[in-house]
């Protein structure tokens, strides 16, 4: 603050009011406008540098790294071309740590592995976000699982052959697993997958000591000329699953070929599943089946289902060694299908709303609707002879004898 130059009035010798930041005050007595302080002197002009006359001047080089991070704007600062380049410079450095820090320090926390992408030998571990491709290879017999997997780890095996004592995969969830032109035996499970997990065969053999595949939720399988043989389930899907065969696809389980749960749906094209007890197990409710191109359904019971059992047959069979199909009730939707099963082709706990479907099947067996036979109603042709759909003709009775007066 610039130094007090008077606090007297020079002209009547009253003492002045002065404040802090006066530089012009009024004499409260005589009126007059004394000066009380000068003002600031002016700043000094820039230096002159290599740049020319009157232009700030900077280092060549900055003495200090900016490093930045997104949110950061660099129109907070003011920057020669100079200091442009080591800022430019700073980002890359910023985004190689990040790189390192987020492909390393945290999926190796989690799961000792943070690679994105190889090519390696089995067994291994596919870290979170991972990814394994292994081809051509023979892996004998090793006893640990060949893959144990990570969240959203995507696996391929290209003809791949061996004997595992654990599983082919094990892991979740958000796996996306594709195995081509394989033959692998395992000892437990063969995929034990978790939820939401996209999984597609392709000209592959599992044989599995326990379920071929096995899911918690939203499994997703591609079957395509696969074949999966179990000494429990083929395929136990778990709810929502969406389940495709097709290519002579075979599903063989020694307890049920597959086990839909809840609300799941199965679509054959020229396939076969079977199951010892059970060929297609819908669970509580929402089974849907789409069969066909001669896809053959046996086991004990083909398929059992509970409610909203929805079954479209074309070309299509079902063959139980004891029933063919049974459920609550079913809506059928049948162009060319064939139920097969002593006790009973179609077993039915209540009649259906519409018989339109049902009177397409062909039924080799007795039909049970609440555990009594019954059957379909014939369907008139237009070959059908219109004589025998006439009613039959009434004939008058013999008049009564009559006798004459005399």
């Amino acid at each position: 603050m610039p130094d007090l130059r008077a606090n007297v009035c020079p002209k009547c010798s009253a003492p002045l009011q002065v404040g802090p930041y006066d530089l012009d005050v009024q004499c409260r007595y005589c009126g007059t406008s004394v000066r009380v302080r000068d003002p600031a002197p002016p700043p000094p002009p820039p230096p002159v540098s290599q740049f020319g006359h009157g232009a700030p001047m900077h280092p060549a080089a900055p003495n200090i790294v900016i490093v930045m991070g997104p949110g950061e704007s660099h129109h907070d600062h003011h920057f020669t071309p100079a200091v442009h380049a080591a800022h430019a410079s700073s980002w890359i450095i910023w985004a190689v740590v990040m790189g390192v820090v987020a492909l390393t320090a945290i999926p190796g926390a989690l799961l000792g592995t943070g690679v994105l992408s190889r090519k390696t030998s089995l067994p291994t571990t596919c870290g979170v976000n991972g990814r394994v491709v292994v081809e051509g290879k023979d892996v004998g017999a090793v006893t640990d699982t060949l893959v144990h997997a990570g969240v959203n780890c995507e696996i391929t095996l290209k003809r791949v052959r061996g004997k595992t004592e654990g599983a082919i995969v094990e892991g979740g969830p958000n796996l996306k697993i594709v195995i081509e032109d394989s033959d692998i035996e395992a000892g437990g499970r063969g995929l034990d997958v978790g939820t939401n997990a996209t999984v597609t065969l392709r000209r592959t053999k599992i044989r599995a000591k326990d379920d071929g595949v096995k899911a918690d939720t939203n499994l997703d399988l591609t079957c395509d000329g696969c074949s999966i043989t179990s000494q429990g389930t083929a395929v136990a899907a778990g709810m929502n699953a969406k389940i495709k065969l097709s290519n002579q696809a075979a599903l063989s389980g020694a307890t049920d070929g597959v086990d839909l749960g809840i609300s799941g749906s199965l679509e054959a094209q020229g396939s076969k599943i079977s199951g010892r007890a059970v060929g297609v197990h819908g669970g509580s409710t929402g089974l849907t089946l789409r069969l066909r191109g001669g896809t053959v359904v046996t086991g004990a019971t083909a398929v059992h289902g509970s409610n909203s059992v929805k079954v479209r047959l074309e070309g299509a069979t079902l063959e139980g060694k004891e029933i063919g199909l049974e459920a609550d009730s079913v809506d059928f939707e049948a162009k060319d299908g064939t139920l097969v099963g002593p006790k009973a082709a179609l077993s039915l706990s209540r009649a259906p709303s519409s018989r339109s479907g049902l009177d397409k099947l062909k039924l080799d067996g007795p039909l049970l609707i609440a555990g009594q036979p019954d059957a379909p109603k014939p369907i008139a042709t237009a070959t059908t002879p219109a004589a025998t759909m006439r009613p039959p003709t009434q004939t008058r009775p013999p008049a009564a004898p009559t006798t004459k007066k005399k």
